[in-house]
């Protein structure tokens, strides 16, 4: 939006060099960004963040000398709590100039176990924790919408979420209570919009 966040704090890396390095890169992909974020409820201090990040650089960067990658992590804290690390890195090993991605096809193998250990050991939200399951994922767009409010501008409604809010609501009232049902409401919602724009 062109204005200056509040909590934001470079931990690591130079961000300046990181983007000149990538900029400099002839790959079609030239960066790799990873978000490592905690509840609001967890709230961890200012050393566990840095113990994470330590874990997570060996992890990521496993065998190099810390002269051959560029990276930089920035913490970003919301305002309901909320704590974002957004790192990024160069892909490329700054020795020999090949393509380095840190998080390949099957990276959940890797990065996984670090989260769950963490997680375990310091109590916090688990992302696998069924209490903590949601309907329906918002995705990137709910972001989008986000800023947008926070901007003052108008945004429409995703046609996905107001089917599943639709759907959610019958489900509570009983109405749906089986996939045929399902398959009912849909029929009927399909129904009242075509009348709605008949009249």
């Amino acid at each position: 939006m062109g204005r200056e966040r509040d909590g934001v704090e470079v931990l690591r890396g130079d961000p300046e060099m990181v983007a000149a390095v990538a900029d400099s890169l002839e790959f079609e992909h030239k960066y790799r960004s990873i978000v490592i974020a905690w509840a609001p409820d967890d709230r961890p201090t200012d050393a566990r963040i840095g113990a994470v990040l330590d874990e997570f650089e060996k992890t990521a960067w496993a065998g190099l000398e810390p002269d051959r990658y560029a990276w930089t992590a920035v913490l970003h804290r919301e305002h309901g709590g909320g704590v974002h690390v957004h790192v990024l890195t160069a892909r490329c090993d700054l020795e020999t100039g090949k393509s380095l991605n840190i998080a390949p096809p099957g990276w959940q193998k890797t990065f996984d176990p670090l989260r769950d250990a963490f997680n375990h050991e310091h109590g916090w939200s688990r992302p696998d924790d069924p209490a903590r399951a949601r309907t329906q994922q918002p995705g990137h767009r709910a972001y989008i919408v986000a800023a947008n409010l926070r901007a003052g501008l108008e945004h429409e409604a995703d046609p996905r979420d107001v089917i599943t809010d639709y759907l959610v609501q019958r489900v509570e009232n009983g109405v749906v209570q089986s996939r045929a049902d399902v398959f009912a409401a849909l029929e009927d919602a399909g129904k009242c919009r075509a009348r709605a724009r008949t009249t």
